[in-house]
């Protein structure tokens, strides 16, 4: 799913696609997907979440759920980081 987002000056700022959802817990992840929109793909653990990332290089925004261990999630995100620093 594609946002538009608009700055503070009410002008076009950028497009953000927002596709992967990582949420153990069922209820919840059926909640902030309803919530973020269609398109959402909702994986239920940090595992699988990398996998849909490797499928999908072009997705830039992962959407982690409360229900994920922060310490995992911590380690997760740095790995990612290591993998594809942002460019400079």
């Amino acid at each position: 799913m594609t946002r538009r987002l608009i700055n503070d000056s009410g002008h076009d700022a950028e497009e953000v696609t927002v596709t992967i959802l990582c949420e153990p817990d069922a209820q919840l992840a059926a909640v902030l997907a309803a919530f973020i929109g269609d398109g959402v793909r909702t994986v239920d653990d940090l595992a699988s979440a990398a996998a849909a990332l490797d499928a999908a290089p072009s997705e830039t925004l992962l959407v982690i759920g409360a229900g994920v261990d922060l310490n995992a999630t911590l380690q997760f995100a740095s790995a990612c980081i290591r993998m594809s620093p942002a460019p400079r």
